[in-house]
């Protein structure tokens, strides 16, 4: 997801969706050095 897509996120997914990529993430880089500060 890009940076520009940001705002629109929300409204584009599920919060359950949501939480499943982010959760995803935690799994995949548990220490946040991938990509840090870009949006799923």
């Amino acid at each position: 997801m890009g940076l520009l897509e940001r705002t629109g996120l929300e409204a584009e997914l599920s919060p359950a969706v949501l939480d499943l990529h982010r959760s995803v993430e935690r799994v995949l880089d548990p220490r946040g050095i991938l990509n840090p500060g870009k949006v799923v």
